[in-house]
């Protein structure tokens, strides 16, 4: 629960690994919920030099880029916002005009539970009951289309990463040797 103390052990667990384990503040890696609880982190930990603390979302985005000591993937992607989600469900779904709905939300929530929840398209099609009818067909089309615009949206920058690492033996190597002490300060 909120208040309960989990910022301040993590940040005593990672000043104990650098103080008494001489863990090099290079190969910690700690990762926050949220920017806030990030910027959290990064206040209680002013005095320790070295330390990336990052959002998992920014993890996953320096995994995809190759950056910030993450090996080379040899391609750079941005990252678009809800809107322009929204722009290329449009693109790609033809939806029946209904006064006070929002079809695209849907779309979004499906996309959503097929990649982090790393899911078959066809069992999120069926449970959405109706709601995104063709889903199992335009998934692999709303990814494709991603690539091609070298683009991600917030759910492709974990997802992508998850596959590349499990797909590259030398990126998931670098990602270990950046990562050899993995410390997360709350996820929901």
């Amino acid at each position: 629960p909120a208040g309960s103390g989990k910022t301040r052990v993590l940040t005593e667990r990672t000043r104990a690994l650098l103080r008494d384990q001489l863990v090099p503040a290079a190969s910690l890696c700690l990762v926050a919920f949220n920017k806030r609880a990030q910027l959290e982190m990064l206040e209680r930990t002013t005095d320790l030099g070295g330390l990336r603390i990052r959002t998992l979302n920014a993890l996953a985005l320096a995994v995809l880029n190759g950056s910030d000591g993450f090996a080379d993937t040899g391609r750079r992607v941005r990252t678009i916002d809800e809107l322009d989600v929204r722009g290329l469900i449009n693109e790609l779904v033809r939806f029946p005009r209904r006064a006070n709905t929002d079809p695209a939300a849907a779309w979004i929530d499906a996309l959503s539970s097929a990649r982090l929840g790393l899911r078959d398209p066809r069992q999120v099609e069926a449970e959405f009951g109706g709601e995104v009818d063709g889903f199992a067909e335009v998934y692999p089309r709303y990814r494709r289309e991603l690539a091609r615009r070298g683009v991600v949206d917030f759910d492709e920058q974990i997802a992508g990463a998850v596959e590349l690492l499990l797909r590259d033996p030398a990126v998931r190597r670098r990602a270990q040797q950046q990562c050899r002490v993995l410390l997360v300060d709350e996820f929901q």
